[in-house]
C-alpha cells in the first residue's frame, strides 16, 4: 500500500470480517471505488462478484479446496465473468491450470517475497513452521521424511504446541512443537528447513524466507514443480523416493527477496 501511495493512488485498507458496520462500508467502498485488490479466498469471492469491477484478485493457495472439482469449477465461472480484473497466481500448478481454461488476464508470482533471518548451525535439528489446525494436514509428510533420515534426527515445528504434536505424533517419531517464537527467531535453532506437502499452499511465506537466509531446504519434487523452483532454474539432488535437496546459490535466492517480488506486483497492479 506504501509503494502505490508512493506512485499517488489512494489507498483504504478493509477486512472482510470487521463487523457488520464495516461490511456495510465494504460494499460502499468497492462500488466507489475505481480498483480493488482481495487476497485470501474468502475476500477473492467476495471481489469476485463484483464482476463489473476493475481490480486485482491475488489467490495465494487454495488451501483445501485444491482437490475439490466443484470449487475449481466455482472459480473458473468467476474468472470468466471478471474478465476486467487481473488474476495473480501464487502457485504454478494453479497458475497454469487456469490460464488454460480462464479468459481473464493470468499472471504467475512466486510468493509474497522473502526477508532474510537469522539462521542456525544445527544438522540434526529440521525446522517446520505451520500452526495447529494444520498438523493433521501436514503430518504424513512428516511422517514420512522422517522414515528417510537417522532416529537421532528431530523435527522442530514452529507455531504448534507439544500437546497438539504428542496428540499427533507417537515416540518412533521425533517431533517436538515449539509454539509460537518471535518471526525474526524461527530459524536460529538450525539450518535444516523441511517444506511438507498436503495443505495446497500457494508459495509459504517462511519456504521464501528460508531460501532467501539461504537454509538447507527439503522439500517435495511435486511441491519443487508446484511452487515455481523449477521455472526460476532452481536445481535439486534427490534425497530419497520423493524428496529433494534444493541447490541454488545467491542469485536464484534474491529471484525471491521481498522487494523484488513486491515490484511485480506493483507493475501488475498498476498497469493502465
Amino acid at each position: 500500500m506504501l509503494k502505490l501511495e508512493e506512485k499517488g493512488l489512494q489507498c483504504i485498507s478493509i477486512g472482510l470480517f470487521d463487523g457488520w458496520k464495516n461490511f456495510f462500508v465494504l460494499i460502499y467502498q468497492m462500488w466507489k471505488s475505481k480498483k480493488v485488490f482481495s487476497s485470501n479466498m474468502k475476500s477473492n469471492v467476495f471481489s469476485l462478484l463484483f464482476f463489473w469491477k476493475y481490480g486485482v484478485v491475488l489467490v495465494n493457495g487454495m488451501g483445501r479446496h485444491r482437490g475439490r472439482k466443484s470449487f475449481r469449477f466455482f472459480l473458473l465461472i468467476l474468472f470468466r465473468i471478471n474478465w476486467k480484473k487481473r488474476i495473480i497466481f501464487q502457485n504454478y500448478y494453479d497458475f497454469r491450470y487456469y490460464r488454460k481454461f480462464s479468459s481473464s488476464s493470468i499472471y504467475w508470482v512466486p510468493g509474497s517475497g522473502g526477508s532474510i533471518r537469522e539462521v542456525g548451525c544445527s544438522s540434526l535439528d529440521i525446522i517446520v513452521v505451520s500452526r495447529n489446525d494444520k498438523l493433521p494436514i501436514i503430518s504424513k509428510a512428516i511422517i514420512d521424511y522422517a522414515g528417510t533420515v537417522s532416529d537421532k534426527v528431530r523435527f522442530q515445528v514452529i507455531g504448534c504446541d507439544d500437546f497438539s504434536v504428542s496428540s499427533i505424533f507417537d515416540s518412533s517419531t521425533q517431533v517436538i512443537g515449539l509454539g509460537f517464537i518471535p518471526q525474526d527467531d524461527i530459524f536460529k535453532s538450525s539450518s535444516y528447513f523441511f517444506q511438507p506437502y498436503g495443505y495446497g499452499e500457494g508459495v509459504p511465506h517462511t519456504l521464501v524466507d528460508a531460501i532467501v537466509s539461504k537454509m538447507n531446504i527439503i522439500i517435495s519434487k511435486r511441491d519443487y514443480i508446484g511452487f515455481g523452483l523449477a521455472k526460476l532454474d532452481f536445481k535439486y539432488s534427490v534425497l530419497n523416493g520423493k524428496w529433494v535437496s534444493l541447490e541454488y546459490d545467491i542469485a536464484h535466492a534474491n529471484l525471491l527477496e521481498e522487494n523484488v517480488i513486491l515490484s511485480k506486483y506493483i507493475e501488475i497492479i498498476n498497469i493502465h
